[in-house]
């Protein structure tokens, strides 16, 4: 895998310097899926805080885990947008490679339309707080949509509040960069509730996808749920090829109506946003809904979000952990026992056992089997010695979920 030295373009002369794990400490794991997990990190030299992404390339499948990596690195390192994740550099680990990522301290959008529903016994947000978070999306996919850049994987959760209320897009493995033709793209990528006809019936999909996820958006912060959300996936794939989404007038205005039903349309090229000679991304900033919209004001953070007052931002919360090298391995150490980091070494070479502690690969990918968590269970993958010490803990959220 061929990584560039660190990014740094936005300072020639910053002190950070990326060139591995031990470049940092006060690890918090804050999800982790298949391929990567995600940690709060503070960079040793300069006390400032990141969000590294580590991915693991190493298992079966790696191929296309190094095709996401290295389309997020590129893409990223392209990118300078207020309102999307920035990415500060990049390098190698002797089992796959991490992205050094803007940590934004707050959590998902998604987790706070769960918050506000539970909070206020509502089905999501006024409409009036929607419309500002809609803003911020269009100007976010206008940005990249003049890039030729689509997102593909648009979703709550993969949408970023900071402390501020205002929003940074992160997640850009499934994106697709440099697409010339109107509907070239033909990959199945994204997620089941946010798929747009065209890419369900893989009729080549391009910037509409983009368009209808946000649409799909739109609804769901409104509503609480996708417009064709179905627990039966086949189900739900059909609404959306062949179904028209319906509003409750109580929760919908008759602008909300309009636009999202223009952003939903079956048809990419007759989509809001999408349609030739009409000023596309400009037409759907022109719609009625965002009638009194200062969009200048929002490229600059100038409104004040009504909603932060509601939702209480606060860091997401994560999993302890420390970093520990060991005989030319690197173990994660979740402490439930109280065991000192002073005695891991011990521990480890003495292969000791202890009830509290268990190994699974710190990138995602299960090391062991074995039913019984001990410290003799350690396996590692071959010529890397890499494991991780880590408790046994169900409620770690998805790397979605960050």
């Amino acid at each position: 895998m061929d990584l560039p030295d660190a990014l740094d373009p936005d300072d020639p002369d910053d002190d950070r310097d990326f060139r591995g794990l031990e470049d940092f400490n006060s690890f918090t794991c804050l999800g982790s899926g298949a391929s990567s997990t995600v940690y709060k990190v503070v960079h040793t030299k300069t006390h400032q805080p990141y969000a590294l992404k580590a991915f693991n390339a190493r298992p079966a499948g790696c191929v296309i885990v190094v095709d996401q990596l290295e389309r997020e690195k590129r893409i990223l390192g392209s990118l300078r947008h207020p309102f999307l994740v920035q990415l500060y550099g990049s390098f190698r680990t002797s089992l796959g490679a991490c992205l050094v990522l803007e940590y934004i301290p707050g959590g998902t959008l998604y987790a706070y339309l769960q918050r506000m529903k539970e909070k206020h016994k509502t089905f999501g947000f006024l409409e009036s707080d929607v419309k500002l978070i809609a803003a911020q999306l269009v100007l976010a996919i206008e940005y990249l949509h003049k890039q030729n850049i689509i997102i593909r994987d648009l979703k709550p959760e993969n949408i970023l509040l900071q402390k501020d209320g205002y929003i940074k897009i992160t997640d850009f493995g499934l994106s697709k960069q440099d697409l010339i033709e109107t509907l070239g793209a033909k990959t199945m990528a994204g997620t089941a509730e946010y798929f747009s006809p065209e890419q369900l019936q893989n009729s080549g999909h391009g910037k509409g996808v983009d368009l209808w996820a946000l649409g799909t958006i739109i609804y769901e912060l409104i509503a609480g749920l996708p417009p064709f959300y179905d627990t039966d996936t086949v189900r739900m794939q059909h609404r959306i090829v062949h179904d028209q989404p319906t509003f409750a007038p109580e929760l919908f205005s008759e602008e909300a109506q309009n636009i999202i039903s223009g952003l939903l349309r079956k048809n990419p090229l007759q989509r809001l946003g999408c349609r030739k000679g009409s000023g596309e991304m400009s037409e759907l900033k022109r719609h009625r809904w965002f009638r009194q919209m200062n969009w200048a004001c929002i490229a600059t953070k100038g409104y004040h979000l009504k909603y932060l007052d509601e939702l209480d931002i606060e860091e997401p919360s994560g999993r302890p952990c420390s970093l520990v090298c060991h005989r030319g391995g690197i173990y994660e150490l979740v402490d439930r026992s109280s065991i000192s980091m002073t005695s891991v070494d011990t521990l480890l070479a003495s292969d000791a056992k202890d009830p509290h502690l268990t190994f699974q690969c710190s990138f995602g990918c299960d090391l062991s089997s074995t039913a019984s968590p001990t410290l003799g269970n350690v396996r590692s993958y071959e010529g890397t010695g890499l494991a991780t010490v880590d408790m046994e803990d169900d409620s770690l959220p998805s790397l979605d979920d960050y």
